[in-house]
């Protein structure tokens, strides 16, 4: 039985300062968290602006879709076809990073985004799992490497890598 390969590129996006925002403000008892409708736009708003910041050609289902979410973080999967994928998709997160920190800067100045990029090959080196209800989750090295380098990943810097193991001894 042949499997496919399949290459996926990861994206993340994540919120800058959430958790003093959050904390700043207060609830009362019989109303919502004030803070709440700022991060229901941000799961609304910016998987929309990605969708129109890659190119014209690009359909529903060839858009990086949500795999994700941490809190505030979203993170987008995307299988790679060709190449040219992954420069158009990084461009359109870069420029949707960009425009939505100036949105949110006029919003409240406390707040910034971070992101970070990887891909990973499926099924070597990584594997997929899929949950009893349907869900597929992915791990493996270069999962655990991307996720690592989030933490890295600052308002100024979108980190982006693509990894690859290299043997260190000759076979």
């Amino acid at each position: 039985m042949d499997i496919e390969s399949e290459l996926i590129l990861f994206l993340s996006v994540d919120i800058i300062g959430s958790t003093a925002y959050k904390n700043s403000t207060s609830k009362s008892r019989e109303d919502e968290h004030p803070w709440l409708q700022f991060f229901r736009d941000f799961y609304v708003a910016f998987p929309e602006k990605l969708a129109s910041s890659l190119p014209e050609h690009y359909t529903e289902n060839d858009v990086p879709h949500i795999w994700k979410t941490a809190g505030d973080e979203l993170i987008f999967a995307k299988g790679i076809k060709i190449i040219n994928e992954i420069c158009e998709c990084v461009n359109g997160f870069r420029k949707t990073i960009v425009d939505y920190k100036k949105e949110m800067e006029k919003k409240t100045a406390n707040l910034s985004l971070k992101a970070t990029g990887w891909i990973a090959g499926f099924p070597i080196v990584n594997a997929k799992i899929t949950t009893k209800n349907d869900k597929t989750d992915y791990i493996g090295p270069s999962m655990d490497t991307g996720f690592r380098l989030c933490e890295l990943s600052d308002s100024r810097k979108f980190i982006i890598v693509s990894t690859r193991l290299i043997p260190l001894e000759e076979t």
